[in-house]
């Protein structure tokens, strides 16, 4: 759950960075800051109205920095431990869901690690070497692979839900048709996914402006960027809340019959009991 946290924090804190659409090659365009008044400042490029298209508090961004390493140093402490019981535990391959469980754990402990990397270099402007400016910035300053393995693990929770639900609510359907090459697809299926809906768009419209990691829109007008940003919101947030709120109904109304019928049994079990 670290790594989906961390990514609906990364995007909170993206909204207040600075994206293609206001950015030149000498600089950022000030048009928006102009026109309510206020005028850029003199400072050094790494400041942070520099990295902003508009005004933002320093107080707002110190938090929102500081909020944010703790997140991810967080992250990284709990997945580590996590992972290292699961690996040391002999039940940790038993079943499908332990293989699944697992797996989770590294998608988060991987998206808490390199966001924990991207913010001791979010700082870092290199200018003379621009290979490694541009490899830091797909790799690090864009958090491509943090939102990449963020996003993997929100499907992966997807792919545990309906793994749970077949088995739970249809387990006859799960016995007679669950092979073990769905476990392999369902592990590999989440890394596909966030590389098509975050590494690969951030990648394309990502560069780097006078040493500053800049990340960019996807679309090339305003209809287009409208369609990816709804599209995106339907793939990860909407649509797994749907899984999660679909799935774990049904799972909860199966276990409440379960138990209605127990208890039945224990009921007729005692009355026939207490007659003989």
């Amino acid at each position: 759950m670290e790594a989906t946290t961390a990514v609906i924090w990364l995007t909170l804190v993206s909204m207040a960075g600075p994206t293609s659409d206001n950015v030149t090659e000498t600089g950022l365009d000030y048009s928006a800051s102009i026109s309510t008044g206020k005028s850029p400042p003199s400072s050094s490029p790494s400041s942070s109205y520099y990295r902003s298209s508009y005004y933002v508090s320093p107080t707002f961004s110190l938090v929102c920095y500081i909020a944010t390493v703790i997140i991810a140093v967080v992250g990284i402490l709990t997945n580590a431990y996590v992972l290292l019981a699961l690996l040391f535990s002999k039940n940790s391959r038993a079943s499908n869901v332990n293989a699944f469980i697992t797996h989770q754990t590294i998608m988060d402990l991987t998206s808490c690690i390199f966001l924990f990397i991207g913010l001791v270099l979010d700082e870092v402007s290199i200018k003379k070497n621009e290979s490694l400016a541009l490899f830091l910035c797909l790799f690090f300053g864009s958090h491509s692979i943090t939102t990449t393995a963020g996003n993997a693990s929100t499907c992966g929770l997807v792919i545990i839900t309906i793994e749970r639900y077949v088995k739970i609510v249809h387990p006859v359907a799960y016995r007679n048709h669950y092979r073990r090459w769905m476990t392999r697809a369902g592990i590999i299926f989440p890394w596909i996914y966030g590389a098509c809906i975050s590494l690969v768009p951030l990648w394309i419209t990502s560069s780097v402006v006078r040493g500053v990691c800049v990340k960019g829109r996807v679309g090339s007008n305003a209809a287009e960027k409208l369609s990816w940003s709804v599209a995106t919101f339907l793939l990860r947030y909407l649509g797994p809340l749907a899984v999660f709120v679909f799935g774990y109904w049904k799972i909860i109304g199966v276990i409440r019959r379960q138990r209605k019928q127990v208890g039945q049994n224990q009921a007729q079990g005692r009355s026939g009991d207490h007659n003989n």
